[in-house]
């Protein structure tokens, strides 16, 4: 019964598992090399780094980012200015990769299992569903930055909502309050021992 035509049964759960680890190494290379085809995002000998400020070409920064077929290097341009102190890798602008190592489509996906489980949890999903090792700490400040700045994005609309809704208070120069005295609504054992309305209501019309 184990095998079949003279051989052993596959094992097609590792044979899936063995195609898909190769099919994202085959990606990351392909990936590599159509995101280094453009001399790194290099501008020229200058650039503006900061308005009004411009900065020189230093050289090229390597950076490993994580994609959701595997990590893969870059190559990128370096602008730097003496004059302000600031530099620039205008590579990371365009690939939304500024200040992270991993890919717009990962952080996508670190912050939907961050939202729906716990951190560790959505570490092991990550490994298990797509292939993808991180750490749970990753996990937990990419979810917790996407999640404040999906909260700042409608910061804006949420107070425009509120100041639409919201009525000015007049001032009121005296404040009557009424009240019929007609009786409020007690359990059993708080009206133990006093007469009620209904005996009252008998005595009356005896």
């Amino acid at each position: 019964m184990g095998r079949v035509l003279g051989q052993e049964k596959p094992d097609l759960e590792a044979l899936e598992m063995a195609i898909r680890d190769s099919v994202h190494q085959i990606g990351c290379r392909w990936l590599e090399t159509v995101l280094n085809s453009d001399q790194g995002g290099y501008g020229g000998p200058k650039m503006e780094v900061e308005p009004g400020q411009a900065g020189d070409f230093l050289g090229y920064r390597d950076k490993e980012v994580v994609t959701v077929v595997g990590p893969v290097n870059l190559q990128r341009a370096y602008y730097y200015c003496a004059e302000s102190q600031q530099g620039r890798i205008p590579k990371d602008e365009a690939l939304d990769i500024v200040g992270t190592h991993f890919s717009p489509g990962v952080r996508r996906m670190m912050g939907r299992v961050g939202s729906k489980e716990s951190f560790n949890e959505g570490r092991q999903d990550l490994e298990e569903l797509a292939g993808i090792r991180v750490t749970t700490k990753q996990v937990e400040r990419v979810a917790e930055e996407i999640g404040e700045q999906a909260q700042a994005s409608r910061l804006p609309e949420l107070e425009t909502r509120r100041s639409q809704k919201v009525v000015p208070l007049k001032t009121i120069p005296t404040l009557y309050i009424a009240y019929d005295g007609t009786g409020v609504p007690v359990v059993p054992r708080q009206s133990e021992g006093r007469r009620g309305k209904k005996a009252e209501q008998g005595r009356v019309g005896a």
